[in-house]
């Protein structure tokens, strides 16, 4: 049966006309549970309470205060009640964790009776990794002053600060766009050293620049965005010095002259209403109010745990059966390496506020995910039959949600050896209604949903906006050869305002290595601008094979409507193109193979009526 979650309506960007789409329950029953039961969480509460009843009375029955405390509880009931439902609800307001709550198999329900941990009917519940920074003292400059407590990163400072629940920024230079790197030292590419050095272009810095050990630079490289700290500077010269692992596309581990890059909280002696600074050497925080704020109208948080949930499980023990729900998860951390922090692509590496493997059975539904440092959610190896459904994915440093493995290749010893099937597949995930917006606000070429090595997961009906790199990605092999990535369903999702003209080489909807079965249907794309190049609509990238892209919907990019690079077998039909995007596929060079070497599948150079020139091939 044809698997299929909506169609794209008449209007690019207006309503996507969905069909009747029966969303498969991750937990259900057909008969009610012999037993079920609540325990209460309460930030009124008191973890000597045990959680019976929802408000606090005589003797100890009222709520506890910790979702630690509720999760033992539970325990304690399951081992003398096995098919009990238990729900942990929690009440309205703030739960700020000391460390990540962690879910393992011991808290696993069953299909007839699941953990439920959600919060209260029509209550603002939220789950935060961040500490309050209070005692705020008047400073210099219409500025306001607070102590901070570096313990939780090391001692250096954090890089993300929230006042009433807006990101504030740090310094900037340059305020908008960028620069462009010089002069270059060489460096050997196979020896590369673990400190760099450029030269700033004449006139691009103002006079008396400088920079601190707090300092941070961010250099992007087509389709990679590395961020780094700068160790030294010379007014007189004019030339950087940065310290760390640098790699650029391509994992190239030296610079280049024309590299884009700007410089992030280099000291400043005024700041900018809404901007932040901290210094490492004085333990403080300081922060320029904007207009109506004040030092007793503020509430300042610092993210200071880097992930706030796991779902934990072993091969062949997975944590199963747990439903979340109704909760806000805010506040995660992401503190910068000494060696800083460049990916390969996708920011493929970094930590996720939820992390997720060898789970089974698992439903996150109208949760958000909002003010992270890095990844939204990632849902790994060894999950399967898992649902993200209705939920907020908003104000990340990193991308949004991850699915499954991140191998580029076979590799002995792994779970996807000689070629074979993974061992622990990441199988029947659905990424379904969600709003995923305004991504990449530390590490810039996060993507709204990345589908790595994994089969049959269903994306769609998804809102993916505000990011500056792919909108969603599919596939992880840079090659025409057996992946476990197959069956994939991308459908009527709308993507839009993507690239936003400061990474490169990227789409819409980006597909990579073969992967049978895997559909693009119905989808709407628009605005999408690229640096330099790039800033496709569909992106078959290299070996991307099995693939039909049927009914979508490319509106205004900065190139192509599609393009296709050296791809294998792909079926492209009654795809539309609008506003001022142009058609130029280039499609692979074994053409007569692609054309008809697979069956049930035509290699069709043909888009909407356009019909690209013989010069348009390679």
């Amino acid at each position: 049966m044809e698997r299929r979650v909506g169609m794209s309506g008449r209007n690019l960007l207006g309503t996507i006309a969905f069909g009747l789409f029966a969303v498969i329950a991750v937990t259900g029953c057909s008969s009610p549970p012999v037993h079920a039961e609540t325990i209460y969480v309460s930030p009124a509460g008191t973890d000597d309470n045990d959680g019976s009843v929802s408000q606090s009375g005589s003797g100890k029955g009222g709520p506890v205060r910790t979702i630690a405390r509720a999760q033992a509880i539970v325990r304690g009931i399951r081992a003398g009640q096995a098919g009990a439902s238990i729900g942990i609800e929690l009440a309205a307001g703030e739960y700020v964790l000391d460390r990540p709550l962690l879910l393992t198999p011991a808290d696993s329900g069953s299909p007839e009776a699941p953990l439920r941990l959600y919060g209260a009917a029509g209550q603002k519940v939220v789950i935060s990794g961040g500490q309050p920074i209070s005692g705020w003292q008047s400073g210099s400059h219409g500025e306001l002053v607070a102590k901070i407590d570096l313990s939780p990163y090391g001692g250096v400072c954090p890089n993300q600060l929230f006042v009433n629940s807006v990101r504030r920024s740090r310094p900037r230079f340059p305020e908008a766009g960028t620069l462009s790197m010089a002069d270059v030292d060489p460096v050997d590419a196979q020896n590369a050293p673990s400190s760099l050095q450029f030269t700033a272009g004449k006139g691009d810095l103002p006079p008396g620049f400088q920079v601190s050990s707090e300092t941070e630079i961010v250099i992007i490289d087509a389709w990679t965005a590395g961020r780094m700290r700068l160790v030294g500077f010379s007014p007189d010269s004019s030339k950087f010095r940065v310290e760390g692992e640098y790699r650029g596309r391509k994992s190239r581990p030296k610079f280049e002259a024309g590299l884009a890059y700007y410089i992030e909280n280099q000291p400043v002696e005024r700041l900018a209403p809404g901007q932040w600074q901290c210094t490492a050497a004085l333990s403080q925080i300081r922060y320029h109010p904007m207009a109506r704020e004040s030092a007793k109208s503020l509430k300042a948080i610092v993210p200071k745990l880097t992930t706030l949930l796991y779902l934990r499980g072993a091969s062949g023990d997975p944590v199963h059966d747990v439903t979340i729900q109704n909760i806000d998860f805010a506040h995660a951390a992401w503190i910068m390496p000494p060696t800083g922090w460049s990916a390969m692509q996708s920011e493929i590496g970094l930590p996720a506020a939820i992390q997720a493997d060898n789970c089974q059975g698992i439903a996150f539904r109208k949760i958000g995910i909002v003010h992270a440092g890095a990844q939204g959610i990632e849902i790994g190896k060894g999950c399967s039959n898992v649902e993200l459904a209705n939920s907020r994915l908003i104000d990340l440093g990193g991308g949004g949600v991850l699915i499954g493995a991140a191998l580029r290749k076979p590799m002995p010893g792994t779970d996807w050896e000689g070629g074979a099937i993974s061992k622990s597949p990441t199988s029947n995930i659905r990424i379904l209604h969600n709003t995923i917006e305004a991504l990449g606000r530390i590490h810039l070429a996060g993507t709204g949903v990345w589908v790595g090595l994994a089969d049959h997961a269903t994306v769609g009906g998804n809102s993916i906006s505000d990011l500056y790199y792919s909108g969603i990605s599919v596939g992880w092999v840079w090659s025409d050869e057996l992946s476990p990535v197959h069956d994939n369903l991308i459908e009527g999702n709308r993507i839009e305002n993507y690239g936003q003209g400061m990474l490169s080489d990227m789409g819409g909807i980006y597909t990579l290595g073969r992967q049978f079965g895997t559909v693009v249907r119905g989808n709407a794309i628009a605005n999408g601008s690229a640096r330099a190049y790039g800033g496709w609509g569909l992106y078959a990238d290299r070996g991307s094979t099995g693939i039909a892209f049927i009914n979508n919907r490319i509106g205004t990019t900065t190139a192509e409507a599609m393009y296709v690079h050296e791809a294998g077998y792909l079926r492209i039909l009654e795809n539309t193109k609008l506003g001022n995007s142009r058609i130029r596929m280039t499609c692979p060079a074994d053409l007569p193979r692609a054309r008809g070497g697979a069956p049930g599948f035509t290699y069709a150079c043909t888009f909407a009526g356009d019909r690209p020139t013989q010069a348009g091939i390679k």
